[in-house]
């Protein structure tokens, strides 16, 4: 298994910050949040830059919310320098470096992947299933697993991370990220 050192500085920059930025703005609902945000936004982009090279970033506490439509749902949100942070973790030192060993249906956040890809994917094993048992019933299980992330065992997680990217600062970042989502208040 390969594994991956020496890549925080590699790949921490303000133009990798910036295409962070720009899937953001597009994904954010918040556009209030966004203005302010970009009406300063070679500040706010060098702000982060600036944390995340001393290894001072820390993030904010959640926004804690719940919404009634269409069903009551608890959502917690992140503030832009969050969201922009946890967008270039992902892109730049998670994705590059775990790609390989993900299933091929696993399609969050992977490029050409999503949700049209995965109901491809849906659509082939119905089909696959009803040509290989044509004379069998066919039963689909959709399920969705409640605060999935905030559930998982993280030192599991930390430890299969550790395995491939052998980089602290990448790993004490992660840390970092992952520390906010079992806080007393998300938890409560």
């Amino acid at each position: 298994m390969k594994s991956y050192k020496n890549i925080y500085d590699k790949h921490l920059s303000i133009e990798n910050l910036f295409l962070a930025w720009q899937v953001v703005k597009v994904t954010c609902k918040n556009k209030r949040d966004l203005f302010y945000f970009a009406s300063n936004l070679n500040t706010n982009i060098y702000y982060i830059y600036r944390i995340l090279k001393n290894r001072s970033y820390l993030p904010k506490r959640y926004h804690v919310f719940l919404i009634f439509e269409p069903k009551p749902r608890l959502v917690m949100s992140q503030c832009i320098v969050d969201k922009i942070v946890n967008h270039f973790v992902m892109s730049q030192y998670l994705l590059p470096y775990l790609e390989s060993t993900l299933i091929e249906e696993n399609v969050a956040t992977r490029k050409n992947k999503g949700s049209s890809y995965a109901m491809m994917l849906v659509k082939k094993y119905i089909h696959y299933l009803l040509y290989h048992n044509p004379d069998k019933e066919i039963y689909c299980l959709k399920i969705d697993i409640s605060k999935y992330f905030y559930t998982i065992d993280h030192e599991i997680l930390l430890e299969k991370l550790e395995k491939r990217i052998k980089d602290k600062d990448v790993i004490n970042l992660i840390k970092v990220i992952i520390k906010e989502t079992n806080q007393e208040y998300v938890n409560s």
